[in-house]
């Protein structure tokens, strides 16, 4: 069965739990599907 990395992108503009900030938090994501530990490991 084939790993799959879905990438989310960029999502910027929103509150700062750590800082209290209003626009200052800025992410990246992504979901995996179908993937063993051996995968993971090897990715990243």
């Amino acid at each position: 069965m084939a790993s799959v990395v879905e990438y989310k992108g960029l999502r910027a503009g929103y509150h700062c739990g750590y800082c209290d900030s209003k626009e200052g938090k800025a992410s990246c994501g992504a979901d995996l599907y179908n993937f063993s530990l051996q995968n993971l490991t090897r990715r990243f």
